[in-house]
């Protein structure tokens, strides 16, 4: 009986998340560009507010993720050594981009770096991942793969950062043990968030 109900806790999770983020892509496009940039213009805040800002970890955005191109261009005026995920079997690794034109379509169509310039991840103070959810307790959402949940599993919430609109931050929770947690959330209401240990900046 402890065994049939430990499934049906899996697989109401599995549903969730399967709902969840069907909702999520046939939705994207739907918000408006304003809101997408304003959400990036707060993340560029954030940084700015990081004095001591060496290195930072991001992503080449889907259609279905805010931008990052506006944030690439500002950390590199800014001297700031940027790192872009690259897929490499069943695991990811962050390899350092300098302009944009060493990126290439890589796996699953997505832009990647060319240089083999590997970061060593506890020398990076902040880590831009891509997100299409959030449950109600800020674990991250994504497409499945689990690249980035493996990859950042040791990595502290605290320098994980992400951008989403609010809808897309769900009122339950379907996290699963291999869930990342996410401790600095941009979106783009006015409202205010508290809860233990999130940095939201809105």
């Amino acid at each position: 009986m402890r065994i049939l109900k430990g499934l049906n806790v899996f697989y109401q999770r599995f549903d969730k998340k399967s709902i969840v983020r069907k909702k999520i892509l046939s939705d994207f496009n739907f918000i408006k560009d304003e809101k997408k940039l304003f959400i990036q213009k707060k993340c560029i805040k954030f940084f700015e507010k990081c004095h001591q800002l060496n290195s930072v970890v991001i992503y080449s955005a889907t259609k279905f993720e805010i931008d990052t191109i506006k944030i690439f261009n500002y950390l590199i005026d800014r001297k700031v050594d940027v790192y872009f995920p690259k897929i490499l079997k069943d695991n990811m690794s962050f390899d350092l981009v300098r302009d944009k034109q060493e990126l290439i379509k890589g796996n699953f169509n997505i832009f990647e770096p060319t240089s083999n310039l590997k970061c060593k991840l506890e020398e990076i103070d902040y880590f831009l991942v891509p997100c299409l959810g959030l449950d109600k307790n800020y674990y991250r959402l994504g497409y499945g793969k689990g690249f980035y949940d493996k990859a950042l599993k040791n990595i502290s919430s605290d320098k994980l950062v992400t951008m989403l609109p609010r809808k897309n931050i769900s009122s339950f929770s379907f996290a699963q043990i291999h869930d990342i947690k996410i401790g600095n959330v941009f979106t783009e209401t006015e409202e205010n968030y508290n809860g233990y240990n999130w940095n939201i900046f809105l």
